[in-house]
């Protein structure tokens, strides 16, 4: 059963735990935009001004994948520590409390689950920044 949660009814300790998780997601969204940058000044070098580089934006390229995995392993934990912070709420406790449930409780409380369309944009950026390194991985291929 789908069910929304509002989230101006957080408490401040919540709401600064799950602003706390947004900056943190943010922060890792940085990485995968710094390397598509330097992968396309990579290309232009190689299209415009005949410097070989495709060592380079191979190394770039493997790095990126790396790169794009974090973020998604980050878009992943800030997923699950919503739910987390979600649940305490839903339950009407704070989240040390839940932590400090027995594995009886813990069983009996109302989960809540955040969808992955909650984060469909994130989603769309990490596909979009692997698409990219991939192209400019191609060319550059094409190129040498």
């Amino acid at each position: 059963m789908s069910m929304k949660l509002n989230t101006k009814d957080l408490s401040k300790e919540d709401s600064n735990i799950i602003t706390n998780i947004e900056k943190e997601k943010h922060r890792a969204f940085l990485l995968p935009i710094l390397t598509m940058g330097l992968m396309l000044i990579e290309i232009l070098l190689d299209l415009f001004m005949n410097i070989n580089t495709f060592i380079i934006v191979m190394i770039t390229f493997v790095f990126s994948l790396v790169i794009n995995t974090y973020v998604l392993y980050k878009l992943t934990k800030a997923k699950e520590l919503t739910s987390i912070v979600l649940t305490a709420h839903r339950n009407n406790l704070n989240v040390k409390k839940l932590f400090d449930l027995n594995e009886d409780k813990v069983k009996k409380l109302q989960w809540v689950k955040v969808s992955w369309k909650t984060y469909l944009l994130e989603y769309f950026m990490i596909v979009s920044s692997a698409y990219v390194c991939v192209s400019i991985a191609f060319i550059s291929f094409i190129n040498q």
